[in-house]
């Protein structure tokens, strides 16, 4: 927010009712978050975009049972849980393969949500084995909408 004089973000419970005007917003940018299409329809104006980047099915597929395995039919609930306020206009597939450090695979594991429903100490046991750069695969997808409605 510093970048610029009229950049602003926040930091916020989803969940909660958020700390945001009626239809104060032309963007709301939700990144591997939960998504409250109530809220998001209510603080956009109308027409307002919202973009949603959601792990792949081979999101870092190579580290196995210590992270989370991706709903293979995540597009389709997030399309559903979305389209009584919003109508996707576009959604675009990006993967490509990256070299983690054992420092950086802990650091991914450990940031995810893995780190919150795994046995911690399994997962820590697991991550100390770790000696070589590991080469993971990076699947995500960013789907645009269209707020519905006036």
């Amino acid at each position: 927010a510093r970048a610029h004089a009229r950049l602003g973000a926040a930091v916020w419970n989803l969940w909660e009712p958020w700390p945001v005007g009626d239809e104060v917003a032309s963007v709301v940018l939700n990144v591997f978050a939960p998504r409250n299409g109530p809220e998001f329809h209510r603080v956009l104006r109308p027409g307002g975009l919202l973009v949603v980047a959601a792990p792949g099915p081979d999101h870092l597929r190579e580290l196995g049972d210590l992270v989370l395995a991706v709903d293979e039919r995540k597009d389709e609930r997030l399309d559903g849980t979305l389209g009584e306020y919003f109508g996707r206009t576009g959604r675009t597939e990006v993967r490509q393969e990256i070299e983690l450090s054992p420092r950086q695979v802990r650091q991914v594991v450990e940031m995810g949500p893995a780190a919150f429903h795994l046995d911690r100490g399994d997962r820590r046991a697991r991550l100390d084995t770790l000696s070589e750069p590991q080469v993971v695969t990076v699947s995500f997808t960013v789907s645009t909408y269209r707020r519905l409605g006036g």
